[in-house]
């Protein structure tokens, strides 16, 4: 499933791909990894790329932006 929301440019895929990743680990109680958790916009339940999201490296940590819904996501370890 990783690689089908990688290589695609469907907003319809990177949605549904985000809010399956979701249902299943909730159901399933598998705790995904950080790399992919940090990729999942938790409002909107969309897959952040390079299209719909921004990311910025400061010194405090890293945020990611999400240009659909606006949610700013900070995560502590910068530079």
């Amino acid at each position: 499933m990783a690689r089908l929301w990688l290589t695609s440019d469907s907003p319809e895929i990177s949605s549904n791909a985000g809010k399956t990743l979701i249902r299943l680990s909730r159901r399933h109680r598998i705790k995904v990894p950080t790399e992919i958790r940090m990729r999942v916009c938790r409002s909107c339940k969309k897959i952040l790329d390079s299209n719909n999201s921004k990311t910025r490296i400061r010194l405090k940590g890293i945020v990611v932006s999400c240009m659909d819904c606006g949610r700013t996501h900070r995560y502590h370890g910068g530079v």
